[in-house]
């Protein structure tokens, strides 16, 4: 029975990861407004009613890309991290990842942050989007302390730095910039936020007011 068991829900992730795939390629064809839960089934030969035994609605069927896309963004960012060699080289792979990873996975960060045609948000993920803050945090804060600032301020300043790269994907996805002026933009920003971070915050001289 255990076997059986085992086998069915084999099965059914496989079926699962099918229809999930099915979606990302029709939204890499035609854009995610154009896609339906129908043309999916068609996709994946699947009949129309079958198809809800997996996912209820469209929405159900994003927000699985949704947390699939934050995890693999949260794991992309922490191997950057941890293969790094210094602090400083740490922080431009980061800025690398956030760069890189909306072109490698595009239709998946579309979903993730309401991109490309995607009328889709959800409270529920905002702990995820924030796990995917902390392998910077990790990183800057030690790197601030280091240069005599304040390690409590990583959060505040890698959201800002986030906010800042996902503001140049966006509008070159929107056709603002071309990829190779994003990603100047993007590498400039980078190594100015660097530099700000790793420049020590002047002391008041001896005898003077703080």
């Amino acid at each position: 029975m255990v076997q059986k068991s085992q086998k069915r829900d084999l099965r059914r992730e496989a079926t699962r990861r099918l229809i999930l795939d099915a979606a990302t390629e029709l939204a890499a064809d035609e854009g995610w407004p154009s896609v339906t839960m129908r043309k999916v089934a068609d996709r994946v030969n699947y009949s129309h009613p079958a198809l809800y035994a997996y996912f209820s609605t469209k929405d159900d069927l994003l927000l699985a890309l949704l947390h699939e896309g934050l995890a693999l963004y949260t794991a992309e960012l922490q191997a950057a991290a941890e293969a790094a060699a210094s602090p400083e080289e740490a922080v431009l792979a980061l800025a690398a990842v956030l760069w890189e990873f909306p072109w490698q996975h595009q239709e998946l960060y579309q979903v993730m942050h309401g991109l490309g045609g995607v009328a889709f948000a959800n409270a529920e993920t905002r702990a995820e989007g924030q796990a995917a803050v902390a392998p910077a945090v990790a990183v800057v804060g030690p790197l601030l302390a280091q240069h005599g600032r304040d390690p409590q301020d990583a959060e505040r300043l890698c959201t800002l730095f986030w906010c800042t790269m996902h503001g140049l994907v966006s509008l070159t996805m929107a056709g603002r910039f071309t990829r190779e002026e994003g990603a100047a933009l993007a590498a400039s920003a980078a190594q100015d936020a660097l530099a700000s971070w790793t420049t020590p915050v002047p002391r008041p001289a001896s005898g003077q007011c703080a």
